[in-house]
C-alpha cells in the first residue's frame, strides 16, 4: 500500500518546492531588445607571435547583448588608414559572466595574421541585430619582432593527433615519433610517413603509458612506472633495427620520481622530481637499470617528459608561457639552465635535434616543425 502512496506524495512534495521557492516568474522566451547604448571598452592584455590578447568589458544588461550579433577585432597600420577585419567573435561571448561577483571581461586572442615590428591601431566593433555598429576605443600597439624562424613544416593528417602523448627523436637521419602506441617514422625531406612500430605500450595494466622516448644509436628508450611504486620505473630498450623489445630492467630510486629519459653523448641521462620538490640529474647504465652518478638538486624547471632534447653538446628543455615560448639549455657541470632561445612557434610540444636544427610538434597547424633559434 505504501508504494502506490508513495509516487503521489512524492509529486505533491516537488509541486510545493516548485511553487514555493520560485519567486520571479521569467517568460519561457528570451527577451530581445533593440537596445543598442553600448560601446565596448578594451585593452592589450598580450601581445606577440603576430596576434594580439584584447580584453573586452562585457556589457552588463542581458537584454543588451542578447541584440549583440557579433565582435569584430580590427586594426589598421599607419600604410593602411582604413581600419580592416582581424578576427571575429560570436556575440554569445558577449554574455555577463560573473567570477567572485564581478563581470569579467572577455579575453580574445586573434589569429596569427599581424606582422612582426609594425605599428598597429586596433579597435572592436560590435555589430547589433538592427544592423547598427557601436566602435571601442582605439589602442595604439607596436607588435615585437621575430625571433627564430620557422624552416619547414609537415603536415600530419593521418593517425591520431593527441599532443600530450608526442614524443620526438631521430634515428638515421629520419624523425621518429611516438604517437600515443605507434612508432612512426618521417622522412623529413618528402614528409612520408611509415608506421614502424604499432601497439608500443607497456604490456599491462590499460592505465600505464610510456612517459619518454629518446634514440641513442640504434636503440630507443622509454620507461613506465612499474605497478604502483612510484619510485620504481620499468626501462624499455627497442632495438630499431630488429624491433625486438627489452624491458627487464628496473630503474630504482627510493624517495625520488623520474620525471623523464634523454639520450646524451652516448649516455642515458635521467631527471627526478625529489621530495623537496627539487628536480635532480643523474646518469643511468642501459644495461642494468643503476643509476651510476647524480648530479646536485636545482629548482624544479622541466615540465612536460616530451619536451627535452639533446644536440650532443647540451640537453635543451621547452619553457612554455603564454606567448613566452622559449628553448633552454642547461649548464653540463650543473644542470642548472644556461642560456634561453625564443621558440618561434607559439603553441608546441615535442623537442627533437636533427644534427642542425630542432623540430617540434606545432599544435595549432598539425604539423612537425622544423626550428631556427636566433636567441631572444
Amino acid at each position: 500500500m505504501n508504494s502506490k502512496i508513495a509516487p503521489a506524495g512524492l509529486a505533491f512534495f516537488l509541486s510545493a518546492i516548485l511553487f514555493s521557492g520560485c519567486t520571479e516568474k521569467l517568460p519561457l522566451t528570451p527577451v530581445y531588445s533593440s537596445t543598442t547604448d553600448w560601446t565596448p571598452q578594451i585593452s592589450i592584455d598580450q601581445n606577440g607571435y603576430q596576434r594580439v590578447e584584447i580584453l573586452i568589458d562585457r556589457p552588463t544588461r542581458k537584454e543588451l547583448w542578447r541584440n549583440i550579433s557579433s565582435l569584430t577585432l580590427q586594426a589598421r597600420t599607419s600604410t593602411t588608414p582604413v581600419y580592416y577585419d582581424i578576427d571575429t567573435l560570436a556575440g554569445s561571448y558577449a554574455a555577463p559572466t560573473q567570477s567572485y561577483g564581478r563581470v569579467v571581461p572577455i579575453y580574445f586572442q586573434s589569429k596569427p595574421r599581424l606582422d612582426y615590428s609594425t605599428d598597429y591601431s586596433f579597435r572592436v566593433a560590435a555589430h547589433f541585430g538592427t544592423g547598427e555598429r557601436n566602435f571601442s576605443n582605439e589602442l595604439a600597439v607596436r607588435t615585437p619582432p621575430g625571433v627564430g624562424k620557422i624552416l619547414k613544416q609537415i603536415r600530419q593528417s593521418d593517425g591520431n593527433f593527441d599532443p600530450p602523448f608526442f614524443f620526438l627523436s631521430f634515428h638515421r637521419g629520419s624523425l621518429l615519433a611516438l604517437e600515443f602506441q605507434e612508432i612512426a617514422r618521417i622522412d623529413t625531406a618528402t614528409g612520408q610517413r611509415v608506421s614502424l612500430k604499432l601497439n608500443f605500450s607497456p604490456p599491462y595494466d590499460r592505465s600505464q603509458y610510456f612517459l619518454a622516448f629518446t634514440v641513442a644509436g640504434d636503440t630507443a628508450y622509454s620507461y613506465y612506472r612499474s605497478g604502483d611504486d612510484y619510485f620504481t620505473q620499468r626501462l624499455v630498450a627497442l632495438d630499431l633495427t630488429t624491433l625486438r623489445v627489452d624491458s627487464t630492467k628496473t630503474i630504482s630510486t627510493p624517495g625520488k620520481t623520474l620525471a623523464t629519459i634523454v639520450a646524451h653523448r652516448g649516455e642515458l641521462y635521467g631527471f627526478w622530481w625529489t621530495s623537496s620538490g627539487n628536480q635532480q640529474a643523474g646518469i643511468i647504465n642501459p644495461h642494468t637499470g643503476e643509476v651510476t652518478s647524480w648530479f646536485s638538486e636545482t629548482p624544479s624547471f622541466i615540465g612536460m617528459p616530451s619536451d627535452v632534447s639533446s644536440n650532443g653538446t647540451s640537453i635543451f628543455y621547452c619553457r612554455d608561457a603564454s606567448f613566452d615560448n622559449r628553448i633552454v639549455a642547461l649548464d653540463q657541470l650543473t644542470m642548472n639552465p644556461a642560456n634561453e632561445n625564443r621558440n618561434p612557434v607559439f603553441s608546441s610540444t615535442g623537442l627533437a635535434w636533427d644534427g642542425a636544427n630542432f623540430w617540434v610538434v606545432d599544435i595549432e597547424t598539425r604539423s612537425y616543425t622544423k626550428i631556427k633559434l636566433e636567441g631572444m
